[in-house]
């Protein structure tokens, strides 16, 4: 299936009379099918009409929440985010790099999934805050068949992206509460050249620039909202440690490398 292609705009109405706080829309066209949403920060409101109601809940809790996040007060990444001993690590990365099967790891090894592929965050003073997000943890098909997962541990998702993804639910493996966040790692393509992780971490400039990249949601770059997000980032940049990281190509060598990736994470 071809990946839905978005169309934004972003409008004053009635409801919104204010620059400050304009309703935003988005736009889907998946084929002949759409999905039409209307995003009012003053009302705390998102409305929507489809003739495609089975790609709803894959839009709605994806890239149209990661938008509200951003427009109401809250950062929003493209990273998964797992906790430990009440700290948590995001895990970003480039599609393909190997971020949902990096996190099904961690989640054997203990850790628990505070959100799939979106960390929503806010600053007080030196902490960063991660909050909940997805609890279902989605992986490309390929991925679930590596995994060797059973066909009745796998839930459809619409795709929306036009990749084949199944959902895994993930009893008594979730974390519900805001948890202070420790780390985020961005992970590079994977290198067929390397035996070990690689990893590079990013100080000032190099880390806003970074998170620059994997903002997740779709917000306008103008206006004085932009200016408070770019606070907010660089308030994370500053109190949360940064670093990409090159994995080998293999997937079966992953595990493998797990405490290296996570080295000087405290536990």
């Amino acid at each position: 299936m071809e990946s839905a292609t978005l169309r934004q705009d972003v409008f004053l109405e009635d409801t919104s009379p204010t620059a400050e706080c304009p309703r935003h829309r988005l736009y889907y066209e998946m084929g002949g099918a759409f999905a039409d949403f209307v995003i009012d920060p003053a009302r705390w409101e998102i409305t929507y009409t489809t003739n495609q109601p089975d790609a709803v809940p894959s839009l709605l809790e994806g890239m149209v929440l990661g938008t509200y996040a951003r427009l109401t007060g809250q950062g929003a990444i493209h990273a998964s985010v797992l906790v430990r001993d009440g700290r948590a690590l995001a895990v970003s990365g480039v599609s393909g790099a190997g971020k949902s099967t990096f996190s099904w790891m961690l989640i054997q090894a203990g850790w628990r999934l505070l959100s799939d592929d979106q960390l929503y965050f806010t600053t007080d003073g030196e902490r960063v805050l991660a909050h909940p997000g997805r609890f279902r943890l989605r992986l490309n098909v390929e991925t679930a068949d590596w995994l060797g997962l059973p066909e009745a541990e796998r839930h459809p998702v619409y795709p929306v992206d036009g990749v084949n993804k199944i959902a895994v639910d993930l009893p008594g493996k979730l974390c519900t509460a805001a948890t202070p966040l420790e780390r985020l790692i961005i992970l590079q393509p994977r290198r067929a050249d390397l035996s070990s992780p690689a990893v590079d971490p990013l100080t000032g400039p190099q880390g806003l620039s970074a998170l620059l990249e994997h903002l997740y949601g779709q917000v306008p770059p103008e206006g004085g909202m932009r200016r408070v997000e770019l606070q907010r980032l660089m308030s994370l940049a500053a109190h949360v440690p940064v670093a990409n990281v090159t994995l080998p190509d293999s997937l079966d060598s992953m595990e493998a490398h797990l405490d290296t990736l996570l080295e000087g994470f405290s536990l």
